[in-house]
């Protein structure tokens, strides 16, 4: 009997060793496994504006008109949809065109969150053709919803009074015969009132027919003459002497 207990014990010890040394060596790998798979993720997080972006956004919070507020990269489609009574198929063709669109920023009213202006930031990329043609898809699909929409050349510093007047002035005209999108220029260093006066006979472009603007020359041989620009620059670049 002692020699058969003495038997088992010289393999059963073995035995025992080499299981714990498995079951230890599946632990390891279990955990080594579990911390792969979240360092194995070929996603991480990022900022969803860019620093011209992030800066614009700021100086729009201090501009917003009172019972607004203010969202940033909103997809097309989450403020525009598609109207009832096409066919499926011009509906799809309706729908792709704002399904991997997306708006800058977009003010809505806090009451109820309907967008009420679109206002695009747009920094030298955008005078490119290939851009200004995407430009001009996305000007029409948002104003044909009816939302009013500006356009802000990107700056290093932007003029608040102005920008919060011309959005004041976006929340109280938005409606579904919105004019032509509005290029908005906030010189920084300037105020509403150093900018000049609108004639009330305003004319209009001699290139696409749009409303213009009374502006003043910041170069060249006319430098602190005013004139006349066309309110879609640069999309388009009408312009016509104020004499």
């Amino acid at each position: 009997m002692t020699l058969v207990l003495g038997a088992w014990t010289s393999y059963a010890v073995p035995v025992i060793i080499i299981l714990v040394l498995l079951a230890l060596a599946a632990a390891v790998t279990i955990l080594r496994k579990g911390g792969r798979r979240a360092d194995s993720s070929p996603y991480e997080a990022c900022p969803p504006l860019t620093p011209a972006e992030r800066s614009f956004w700021q100086v729009l919070q201090q501009c917003l008109p009172e019972g607004h507020v203010l969202l940033a990269k909103v997809r097309l489609a989450d403020i525009v949809s598609v109207k009832k009574g096409f066919d499926a198929k011009t509906r799809q063709t309706h729908f792709n065109r704002i399904s991997r669109k997306h708006a800058d920023f977009v003010l809505c009213d806090a009451a109820e969150m309907m967008p009420r202006a679109v206002i695009e930031l747009d920094d030298a990329s955008h005078q490119t053709r290939r851009s200004s043609e995407r430009d001009e898809q996305k000007n029409s699909i948002i104003e044909g919803a009816g939302i009013r929409l500006l356009r802000v050349r990107a700056q290093r510093a932007y003029d608040t009074g102005q920008l919060r007047e011309s959005l004041m002035d976006a929340v109280a005209c938005a409606s579904p015969e919105t004019p032509a999108p509005v290029e908005v220029a906030v010189e920084s260093g300037a105020s509403p009132t150093d900018e000049p006066k609108a004639n009330p006979e305003t004319p209009t472009c001699p290139k696409c027919g749009s409303g213009m603007v009374l502006r003043v020359a910041k170069q060249g041989t006319n430098k602190g003459g005013q004139f006349w620009g066309c309110s879609r620059y640069p999309h388009c670049k009408g312009i016509l002497s104020a004499d």
